[in-house]
């Protein structure tokens, strides 16, 4: 008699998008004379250290990372998704043994 255990793996990638907020060089004192380029550079290195932007009327929060974090999700999607079978055999490893559980009364 022979046993193995098969189990289903799964792998994807979920992409989420969330409401986008308008962020005018001029808004922020560090940002006023910036290119779309430099501005862009500047929210990616600065997100989480930036204050809200000025129209954000929340107490609660303190970055503009936590309020873009906040915003509402707009659409999400799934890719790369991909399953596979994995095996386990019980006389791979002495380990398999514990997953086993393979009682005398089992053969």
């Amino acid at each position: 008699m022979s046993k193995i255990k098969v189990y289903m793996c799964e792998s994807y990638t979920t992409i989420v998008a969330k409401e986008s907020i308008e962020i005018d060089s001029e808004m922020y004192e560090e940002t006023k004379g910036m290119s779309i380029e430099e501005l862009e550079e500047y929210i990616e290195e600065n997100f989480n250290k930036m204050i809200p932007t000025p129209n954000n009327n929340s107490e609660w929060i303190s970055s503009l990372e936590e309020e873009l974090n906040e915003m509402e999700m707009v659409n999400d999607k799934i890719k790369n998704q991909e399953s596979w079978l994995e095996f386990i055999h019980p006389n791979d490893c002495e380990e398999c043994d514990d997953d086993f559980n393979i009682s005398e009364e089992d053969e």
